[in-house]
């Protein structure tokens, strides 16, 4: 079957025949509904504080624990590889199971890794904690998106996630300077602690206040549609290439037999799993079909290519701004702020006209068109910038990042089956993950290679190129206690060089998949929101009709 042809069955599918004598009803929440939506914001905030702001504190707690450096990098590594491993497990066992037995558990999972780090008294305890917060964490940021496709017609859906983004923006803003702070003035496990109580509040409002159900089957039935082996492919494959991914530059060298080793058999075995998804199971964990569409393949590129960006941004920015600019480590992470906060308003709006518009594909090219000039105008970042200049540079991308969010978002839903919606979008945070992955790669070895290269024409420095250019924060500190000189100026020009590499690799790539979007089309959004996890009193096509009568 041809793209073409395949994008139209599904719009087909999407569209019933009677459309156009079809009465969209107005939307709005109940009172419970809204609770459970408060308590996905809660969730998101939650969980991206947990994913950054361990970071900073990370030397105090290996210092407290007794931690080896290699011990201290796999804190970061077990939350990370956790969390990407099980998402999409917890999607389709959602429905298998229903919505709330899979979202209590993913609630209860980060609640026992988040106790177990703070009661933490060894580094083997504390690192099992994190494993289980970050596969927690995989699980409620599956079932939050999963939530908004029940709770939520497709129409109004863009707004809502971004709401849920501006709640993600604050945790993972906050996390990074909350976590510094608790951890010099009072203590590393309050990092932890100040999170118990959003944690419990979300699964009250969960077990208290969500009321979609599926039809009673028996647990036989339910065991019977579970893809065992599909299941155990994709957890063994994603850890093994996410592991060789985090090894490589960081513990080992890439052509180390420890780092190709697992990215090699990860990369074949999630090969392996694609095949065998469209071929063997008759309830696949993620079905195939979900990428058939050039709507829908648009659509996930972009999300891997805006989450290589954001992760670019994150990690990068902040070396320039303290080592080129010689900000101070807290100074640093508020000059993110200009790129991190306004993604959130941009999606909150976009998602805003989408509603209003009934339409997405206009502004996901205006949304590619600023993303694209955004990270082609941080190549320009130098030394001696001042404020207004490098705050108006990084407004840009913040602002395209942001509008392709939601209509990338409400794109790759509009493209699947109805049956599909909610896997749709649970594939959202995990594509984004990947391309967090593959930009570690790609980016750590560019810049790597540059400033070696750099540092190797220097004749005081060349001996130390090459550990220079494999530990950045090594290179950080060292530009930071140098003192003024040529010494001093051949380190940070080659910082700047490495930085500036990651945003001329990246801005070509974002440029390619800004005119695959051109072939995306504005599928039809005026869906009656009808799913099998149904408010048991009644639709909501039941309850306007029921006022209406």
């Amino acid at each position: 079957m041809s793209t073409s042809q395949s994008e139209d069955s599904t719009h087909q599918v999407d569209k019933p025949e009677n459309t156009e004598e079809l009465d969209v009803p107005e939307f709005s929440l109940e009172w419970k509904e809204k609770i459970v939506f408060a308590s996905l914001m809660c969730t998101a905030f939650f969980t991206s504080f947990e994913a950054v702001g361990v970071g900073p504190p990370l030397p105090i707690i290996a210092q407290s624990l007794h931690g080896t450096s290699v011990q201290a990098s796999w804190v970061g590594t077990g939350y990370f590889v956790g969390s990407s491993a099980f998402q999409p497990l917890f999607a389709s066992f959602s429905h298998i199971f229903g919505r709330k037995i899979p979202t209590l558990t993913a609630l209860l999972l980060f609640l026992i890794g988040t106790i177990l780090c703070s009661v933490a008294h060894s580094m083997p305890l504390f690192l099992a904690g994190r494993v289980i917060q970050g596969v927690g964490s995989g699980g409620a940021i599956a079932m939050v998106d999963v939530l908004i496709t029940d709770l939520i017609p497709l129409r109004q859906r863009a707004m809502y996630f971004g709401f849920v983004s501006l709640a993600w923006a604050f945790g993972t803003t906050a996390g990074p300077l909350a976590g510094s702070s608790l951890a010099q003035k009072v203590t590393w496990r309050w990092v932890f602690w100040i999170l118990l109580p959003f944690n419990v509040i979300s699964i009250l409002a969960v077990a208290l206040f969500l009321r979609l159900r599926r039809k009673e089957r028996e647990l036989s039935e339910k065991f019977g549609e579970i893809d065992f082996v599909g299941s155990l492919l994709f957890i063994a494959s994603t850890a093994a290439f996410l592991l060789g991914i985090l090894f490589g530059g960081v513990q080992y060298p890439w052509k180390s037999f420890h780092t190709l080793l697992p990215l090699v058999l990860g990369a074949v075995g999630l090969v392996g799993f694609a095949f065998y998804e469209a071929m063997v199971p008759k309830h696949p964990v993620i079905p195939m079909e979900l990428f058939a569409s050039t709507t829908s393949a648009a659509g996930y590129l972009g999300i891997v290519t805006t989450g290589m960006t954001m992760w670019a941004a994150v990690y990068y920015l902040p070396m320039y701004y303290e080592a080129v600019l010689g900000y101070s480590f807290v100074m640093g992470a508020v000059a993110l702020l200009p790129l991190t906060l306004t993604v959130s308003p941009a999606a909150v709006v976009t998602g805003g006209l989408v509603t209003k518009m009934g339409k997405y594909r206009t502004l996901l090219w205006i949304g590619w068109a600023i993303t694209v000039m955004g990270t082609g105008l941080i190549t320009y970042l130098k030394e001696g910038m001042s404020p207004p200049q490098w705050i108006f540079i990084t407004l840009i991308p913040g602002l395209g990042i942001g509008m392709l969010l939601s209509t990338m978002q409400i794109a790759v839903q509009a493209a699947a089956k109805e049956e599909h919606a909610a896997l749709a979008a649970a594939m959202v945070p995990e594509l984004r993950t990947y391309g967090q992955a593959i930009g570690l790669a790609i980016f750590s070895a560019s810049f790597s290679n540059v400033v070696k290269n750099h540092l190797e024409q220097s004749v005081v420095l060349r001996d130390r190129a090459a550990e220079l250019s494999n530990d950045v924060f090594t290179l950080v500190q060292t530009i930071k206690s140098q003192p003024n000189g040529a010494e001093k100026e051949a380190l940070i020009k080659a910082l700047w060089l490495g930085t500036r590499s990651v945003w001329i690799i990246i801005t070509p790539i974002l440029a390619v998949i800004a005119i695959l979007s051109f072939f995306a089309r504005d599928l039809n959004l005026d869906r009656v929101l009808l799913t099998e996890h149904v408010v048991p009193e009644e639709t909501r096509v039941e309850r306007k009709t029921n006022k209406e009568t």
